[in-house]
């Protein structure tokens, strides 16, 4: 089953916890249209790291009202109820992304790596979709690997 790839802007704390497991539940407000199951997400670190440092899967997406989505995603999101609410102000539903897979790169690509790879490359404030070519691209300076087959 062919998806749509997606690059998501994750703050260096977030993206640590999701590469050591203890984020399980990418937290977002807005849900990107054209992922599902399955969909592999590029990790681009920010600043001031700016780096793809890796990639998920992802096992299932939910949306629900932002009270609800607390109780299920608390102990996995990697954030306490103050900084959950001051992200969620304003929302009356939010997205959970639980992942799946992951994998961290042995040598994360900077920045100016992929601006050299892909003409134009902008980094994403919150997610950018990813072409198939540009996806092929950063995959053969990644020397490949099973999840992102």
């Amino acid at each position: 089953m062919r998806h749509d790839h997606i690059m998501l802007s994750i703050k260096p704390i977030f993206a640590s916890q999701i590469f050591t497991g203890q984020k399980t539940v990418e937290l977002r407000r807005i849900r990107p249209k054209k992922i599902s199951a399955d969909t592999i997400i590029l990790v681009y670190t920010s600043s001031p790291i700016k780096t793809l440092s890796g990639a998920f899967s992802i096992k299932k997406i939910i949306e629900t009202p932002v009270d609800e989505l607390w109780e299920r995603v608390k102990n996995k999101s990697g954030i306490k109820i103050d900084e959950y609410t001051k992200y969620f102000d304003g929302a009356t539903h939010g997205i959970g992304i639980f992942i799946d897979k992951i994998f961290l790169l042995p040598k994360p690509l900077k920045l100016a790596e992929m601006r050299k790879l892909i003409t134009r490359f902008s980094p994403p404030q919150s997610f950018r979709y990813v072409s198939t070519i540009e996806f092929n691209l950063l995959l053969n300076q990644l020397n490949r690997h099973p999840i992102f087959n």
